[in-house]
């Protein structure tokens, strides 16, 4: 089946080749499995395998619309998702903040604490004295 590949940026490199913006088609045995397999991984390349048939048929445009469409919803997830975390780095800012009023409020008791036992230890140390 032949390949076209369309790159979101003219020029990118990919499998020691340039890729331009405008789809270009090449035959069935151009690439290797593995380049093949790389090619169609890379985020910065449209990778559409055709049949001989339909290469004259395939719409770069429509190929390109579709994957504007998902880069949307891509950007329109990140921001959602930038928000959810900048909401729980407040919450954790707000929880790290308690937590450091509760360890000052727990020191505060435990001196306390030992200055009544200091003071409960001299009390009965002058009472077996008598």
């Amino acid at each position: 089946m032949p390949i076209q590949i369309t790159a979101r940026t003219d020029g990118f490199r990919r499998c020691g080749m340039a890729h331009s913006a405008k789809t270009q088609t090449y035959p069935d045995d151009h690439f290797t499995a593995a380049e093949l397999a790389v090619l169609e991984g890379e985020p910065q390349l449209i990778v559409v395998r055709v049949s001989g048939d339909a290469v004259a048929d395939v719409d770069a445009e429509a190929v390109l619309a579709k994957a504007r469409g998902c880069i949307a919803t891509l950007e329109a997830n990140a921001l959602k998702y930038v928000e959810q975390i900048t909401s729980l780095n407040e919450r954790l800012d707000a929880l790290s903040g308690e937590c450091h009023a509760l360890k000052e409020s727990n020191t505060a008791l435990t001196s306390e604490r030992d200055a009544l036992q200091a003071q409960l230890a001299a009390t009965d140390t002058a009472k077996a004295k008598k």
